[in-house]
């Protein structure tokens, strides 16, 4: 079961990282010079979407782990 849930949280990471980081991109787009000014929220949620590729492992680092957990301990990656 452990490496179920291991596989949910990294999919659940790979689907939603670039699906934030384009939402907060077309968020700046509407905001124009705005966006980046801290008292709008557009600028923390840009901000903190650009994390979410590095906190926890990079995106590959999780295709890797997934990869792992589906062929088996056994496999060289």
């Amino acid at each position: 079961m452990k490496n179920r849930n291991r596989l949910d949280t990294d999919g659940v990471k790979l689907f939603v990282t670039p699906m934030a980081k384009a939402v907060a991109d077309a968020a700046m787009q509407v905001m124009g010079g705005n966006g980046y000014m801290g008292r709008y929220a557009v600028e923390r949620l840009w901000r903190d979407a650009k994390l979410l590729e590095g906190g926890g492992g990079t995106l590959e680092s999780h295709q890797k782990d997934m990869t792992r957990d589906l062929l088996g301990k056994s496999a060289i990656i």
